[in-house]
């Protein structure tokens, strides 16, 4: 027991047998030892404070960075030795440049925006969601817009200053143009399948049904 010693100094290793504690704190309220098989720094009163201008977390081999943090900078993990997810000035940054990463969220896990949680994507495990409960959903693009189905098969088409083309089973049938629409096909008004083809000239026809 060292405790009435005053300030000692140590010229070599000590060396303390498994669950044999270095107790500090008038209560005993930290304790730093080895059980066995793991490590413990066990803090039981107010908070444990690590202090540094940079801290880092490596693993046992010192050859892996596992976290950091930077004075006035970044806070970042890693994975395998490659920086995965990095704190900034305007919020998180995910993988870094030229790296491949990815956010995943599981079945049902929600990716939410806004200070009510009005905007969801999420995938339920048979369908996925974009969600928006509160004022309109706008899709702004300074070039084109294509919706498509069926793993690359063209649905809808909005071309930047042009026109919007509907397409059925990947061939287009319907656009706007400068001076109106443009129909490929026949066109049915109150039909679902109009068959109407002798149009004189023309290679379309108009068929109105019930109307």
């Amino acid at each position: 027991n060292l405790a009435g010693l005053g300030a000692n100094t140590f010229t070599g290793h000590q060396s303390l047998g498994d669950n044999k504690k270095v107790i500090l704190g008038t209560g005993g309220d930290l304790e730093i030892y080895h059980n066995g098989s793991d490590s413990i720094i066990h803090n039981a009163t107010g908070n444990l404070t690590l202090r540094g201008s940079y801290v880092q977390l490596n693993n046992a081999a010192n050859t892996e960075a596992m976290l950091s943090a930077a004075e006035n900078g970044a806070v970042s993990l890693y994975y395998d030795n490659v920086k995965k997810v990095s704190t900034n000035a305007s919020g998180v940054d995910i993988g870094t440049s030229g790296a491949s990463c990815h956010l995943m969220l599981f079945d049902s896990g929600q990716a939410r925006f806004g200070t009510g949680q009005d905007l969801k994507i999420y995938h339920n495990g048979s369908q996925s969601f974009l969600q928006n409960t509160t004022g309109g959903l706008f899709i702004d693009n300074t070039a084109n817009i294509s919706l498509r189905v069926n793993d690359g098969e063209d649905g809808v088409q909005i071309n930047a200053n042009g026109s919007v083309e509907l397409y059925y089973d990947g061939v287009k049938k319907f656009e706007t143009t400068s001076g109106g629409a443009s129909v490929t096909g026949n066109l049915g008004i109150g039909e679902t399948s109009p068959s109407f083809t002798d149009f004189g000239s023309n290679t379309g026809g108009l068929e109105l049904d019930n109307v």
